[in-house]
């Protein structure tokens, strides 16, 4: 519930309903690959410590949404939206701090697509990512991508793991993959008017 008496999805726990000061905002996403282990939770506060995210992006967590909500408060954030894995895979969650004023729009197992306030009257949609993995079903979740696009015309971010490359030698592995799947991928973000924003760093992010 907000000061101002209205009531907010209840799926969204936690604080952060207060305008952020203006400025640059700090986003971390990170396909974890389940956060069962000593080694993996080490690693995620080390990351938060030193790049102080306002947004952590958390896929692959392969944990119960009410375990890793548990998280929330340990990590520093005043607010959580979490997705159940799917069996043993699979598994999303969004954490926030109090500065940022979080409205969410639609969540799957793929995706948890909410609206961001960093000022008042200022606001943009963000859409974190986790995507199909089995090949045969992608089109489906770039389907969803085009539907968000057609439903919000302001600032929009897509961020996290899309499971596909745009061209090959973003691709290594003993296998090939297919053109015609990066293709799909490359269709989607040109019809969601969607820039691939680069990066810094090693090429292959797993190094």
């Amino acid at each position: 519930k907000a000061k101002d008496g209205t009531y907010y999805n209840t799926y969204v726990i936690g604080g952060g309903w207060e305008p952020a000061p203006p400025g640059a905002m700090n986003l971390l996403c990170w396909n974890c690959r389940g956060l069962g282990t000593d080694s993996t939770v080490g690693e995620l506060r080390h990351l938060v410590k030193r790049y102080r995210p306002s947004l952590l992006f958390l896929s692959e967590t392969k944990m119960r949404d009410t375990k890793v909500r548990k998280f929330m408060w340990s990590l520093g954030f005043s607010g959580c939206f979490a997705v159940s894995r799917d069996g043993k895979s699979g598994g999303l969650a969004l954490f926030w701090v109090q500065e940022c004023t979080i409205s969410l729009k639609h969540y799957s197992p793929n995706i948890i697509d909410v609206i961001v306030g960093s000022q008042e009257n200022q606001m943009w949609r963000a859409s974190f990512v986790y995507g199909e993995p089995k090949t045969e079903l992608r089109h489906n979740f770039w389907d969803l991508l085009r539907f968000v696009r057609s439903q919000w015309s302001g600032p929009w971010l897509c961020a996290g793991d899309f499971n596909e490359v745009l061209s090959s030698d973003e691709f290594l592995s003993r296998g090939e993959r297919r053109e015609q799947q990066m293709r799909l991928f490359r269709e989607c973000l040109e019809d969601c008017d969607l820039v691939d924003l680069g990066f810094a760093g090693p090429k292959y992010t797993w190094n």
